[in-house]
């Protein structure tokens, strides 16, 4: 799936809403309310211009080099350039990086204008369409976990997470690092070097997610990348979930992005915009689909807590079912509006309190992963192991 961008993240009582970009004359296949999967099509982007350089010499000896014309098509890894090197004893290829057609040679810059085709945006999580917006893109609704990492480089993107791998030394690139890759997002343990970064931009990664980078290496990886492209910016995201230097990534992050490998997570940077990093970016994902092969039904408010039927019932009827509630002990995901996709472990302590809105609501305590205990409604709360006997 060719990575679009997402618009900020926010957290609702309903799920966590963001937007699919598509940009301006996209075709919009989907309407709202309507559900979908994350292979649903919500649109196809209009064609866009794409920008080559190459190692043009001047005059007409420079025509001679490019091989292909105005109004050809060209494929992904095909050449569009041959060069003489080391006296005409030996050539290099310079090869197209997308699919589309060359819509101008611009020699006096040396460059060529290819024109992409048209690419399919799919959803990539189980939710709903929230909003339609013609001139932008789709605005989704989806359940799922939320997870904030130290600082981000690059765009909003999404893509499908690899599993985790460590990127921290040169002869790790050539294993991990691979045409296979494009468009999906690399976990790396711990932290990564200069290389990884830059054979990721060259096979067009999507992102990375890792524990750190040394300062030292990311300027590397940005400087060699700006010489190779003459691009100012990284043209990949990066986040990292411990900050500079070469810590590896820490145990809650490790723990719930092992649930998320083989499926499309979104890297959210609040300053996507920026040439700079920027802080508090986050990951988010959905949960799989349900067992059966069946979607998770999208909800309208906070999920409550549901058991085993109470009773079979007679067919055709309503089923009554039973609350089930959590074992101490057990693990719990948050659904409450406050604490929204964080995760921890119920503490055995229940106890009847009136709530903000007047209603006398059974709350649990909960603990963290990060440490600190909280007061939630047992009925936002999600059971994510069985019940201690």
């Amino acid at each position: 799936m060719i990575p679009r961008a997402l618009g900020r993240l926010t957290r609702m009582e309903t799920g966590i809403r963001g937007l699919r970009e598509l940009g301006g004359g996209a075709e919009i296949t989907v309407s709202q309310g309507q559900p979908v999967e994350p292979e649903t099509v919500l649109g196809r982007t209009k064609t866009g211009s794409r920008v080559v350089r190459l190692p043009l010499d001047e005059g007409e000896i420079a025509a001679s080099t490019v091989l292909k014309r105005p109004g050809e098509s060209v494929r992904r890894g095909e050449p569009l350039m041959r060069k003489a090197t080391l006296l005409g004893l030996g050539n290099v290829e310079y090869v197209c990086p997308v699919d589309g057609y060359i819509e101008e040679i611009l020699l006096a810059q040396r460059a060529l204008l290819i024109r992409e085709q048209t690419s399919d945006v799919r959803a990539g999580v189980w939710g709903e369409v929230a909003a339609v917006e013609p001139d932008r893109g789709v605005v989704l609704r989806f359940d799922g976990t939320v997870l904030r990492f130290f600082a981000g480089w690059g765009p909003s993107v999404s893509g499908i997470l690899t599993p985790g791998v460590e990127l921290f030394s040169p002869a790790d690139v050539s294993r991990y690092v691979t045409e296979e890759h494009r468009a999906r997002v690399l976990w790396a343990n711990s932290t990564v070097c200069a290389e990884a970064v830059i054979e990721a931009a060259r096979v067009e990664v999507a992102g990375i997610v890792a524990g750190s980078i040394a300062f030292t290496e990311l300027m590397r990886a940005a400087a060699e990348i700006s010489s190779r492209t003459g691009r100012s910016r990284l043209p990949l995201t990066l986040l990292i979930s411990e900050g500079f230097g070469s810590r590896p990534m820490g145990p809650l992050f490790r723990r719930h992005l092992s649930g998320a490998v083989g499926r499309t997570i979104y890297l959210d940077n609040p300053l996507a915009a920026a040439a700079g990093w920027g802080r508090d970016p986050e990951v988010a994902f959905s949960p799989p689909r349900g067992e059966g092969g069946a979607a998770p039904a999208p909800r309208s408010r906070t999920r409550s807590l549901q058991g085993d039927a109470g009773s079979k019932g007679t067919v055709g009827s309503p089923v009554a079912l039973r609350p089930r509630l959590p074992a101490a002990g057990e693990a719990v995901r948050l659904v409450d509006l406050d604490y929204f996709g964080q995760h921890g472990v119920f503490t055995g302590q229940i106890e009847e309190q009136r709530l903000s809105t007047g209603v006398v609501a059974q709350v649990a305590q909960v603990t963290l992963d990060e440490g600190a205990i909280v007061s939630v409604p047992v009925a936002n709360l999600e059971l994510l192991g069985p019940a201690a006997e």
